[in-house]
């Protein structure tokens, strides 16, 4: 005999609980959903070489975007940026994109991203590139949290919040250089 309901200790019926249907806020970005966000059929995807080297992201997003693609490649490069978002939680990733918790959640489920997110996709990209060049994905979270000296002492979380991506890019792109020491 299966039971009609199973509780947990907060009164919370488990068996209605449907963790597709709602996205978590102060959790862990499941890779269920990053998976999900994945386009279904036969796509053109970006290569893996442009995956990699964000000059050939953006050349590859222009050439998608003469065929039409450019939206797919738009997701794609969303996915890839959540994959690396180690230690944040869902909101927080959301307001690094500067958009809602529930516009990301759309995007993640195949809602199209607009042309005006090109710049800021392909720069967070960018500065996690070369950010896990040396910090393990794992540290992502605990790097974007630490005060970081050439930012004036606040955080690369702060400083992308408030704007500067491109600050943040130059101290990512310095640890990259192989000077860096």
């Amino acid at each position: 005999m299966t039971p009609a309901a199973v509780i947990d200790r907060h009164g919370k019926d488990l068996l209605d609980d449907d963790p597709v249907q709602r996205l978590p806020t102060r959790t862990q970005v499941p890779k269920s959903i990053i998976e999900e966000a994945r386009p279904q059929g036969p796509t053109r995807r970006v290569s893996p070489d442009a995956a990699l080297n964000p000059t050939d992201l953006q050349a590859e997003l222009k050439r998608m975007r003469s065929t039409n693609q450019a939206s797919r490649a738009r997701a794609h490069t969303l996915r890839l940026i959540m994959a690396g978002l180690d230690g944040l939680t869902f909101d927080e990733a959301a307001t690094l994109l500067d958009v809602r918790p529930s516009r990301l959640a759309a995007w993640l489920h195949g809602e199209t991203i607009p042309k005006t997110s090109d710049k800021r996709l392909a720069m967070m990209w960018e500065v996690l590139r070369h950010l896990h060049q040396l910090v393990p994905r794992a540290n992502t979270g605990r790097w974007l949290r630490l005060p970081i000296p050439a930012l004036g002492e606040v955080t690369p979380y702060e400083a992308l919040v408030d704007g500067r991506v491109e600050d943040v890019l130059r101290v990512t792109q310095r640890y990259a250089e192989s000077s860096f020491g």
